[in-house]
Formats: C-alpha cells, sequence, structure tokens
C-alpha cells in the first residue's frame, strides 16, 4: 500500500495526456488516498495539492474537444 500509492499517481500522471480519465481518476485516487492514509499536514500538503490540481486539470481536459 505504501508503495502502491505513489505508483498509482506517478502512471496517472504519465498516462494522462493520452487517456485523461483514467490519469486524472488515478491521480485523484492518490490524492485521496494520501490524506486518508496519512492526514492533511505540511508534509502531505505538496504532492495532495499537486495531485488534486493535475486531476482537476486532467478532467477539464478531457472534456475539451479535439480538433
Amino acid at each position: 500500500m505504501s508503495v502502491g500509492i505513489p505508483i498509482a499517481a506517478l502512471v496517472g500522471a504519465g498516462i494522462v495526456i493520452n487517456k485523461a480519465t483514467i490519469g486524472a481518476s488515478l491521480m485523484a485516487l492518490a490524492a485521496l488516498m494520501f490524506v486518508l492514509i496519512l492526514g492533511f499536514n505540511f508534509f502531505t500538503l505538496i504532492p495532495v495539492v499537486l495531485l488534486a490540481l493535475g486531476a482537476l486539470l486532467g478532467f477539464l481536459g478531457s472534456q475539451q474537444n479535439t480538433k
């Protein structure tokens, strides 16, 4: 579990360009698990905020029409 969550976050960040919904879901899930397991404190502030922001941008990018 302690290795799986960061790996899921990295995989989600890697595939968010090609498959935005899947990548954003993995990043959002990793951010949520970080908060549930470790709590929201000084040490989890940066990873949780960056993962949540990346997931939000991934979800918004998946809804954008491609030409």
